[in-house]
């Protein structure tokens, strides 16, 4: 087989592409792939979180994230809401 040069449109993209995708694993995250919204208490019944905080999740700080993370469980508590097991 005979050695090719490998475009740098396609090392580039694939650059773009491995750091995204470790710069979303570095992200903290309390989601469990349970993504169901109960309508009654409005937070998803997996992670606890709130739509708006979904939605603006990469967008926050480290520090926001785990912030809302510690009081998780206690919401999800005072809704009622058991986590599942994962």
């Amino acid at each position: 087989m005979a050695n090719r040069a490998v475009s740098p449109y396609i090392l580039t993209r694939y650059s773009l592409l491995a750091t995204r995708y470790s710069l979303l694993a570095m992200i903290s995250s309390p989601c469990i792939k349970i993504c169901v919204v109960d309508g009654s208490a409005d937070i998803c019944v997996g992670c606890g979180r709130t739509l708006p905080e979904i939605a603006s999740w990469g967008r926050m700080t480290e520090e926001q994230r785990l912030a809302i993370m510690a009081a998780l469980p206690e919401r999800m508590k005072a809704k009622g809401i058991v986590a599942p097991a994962v």
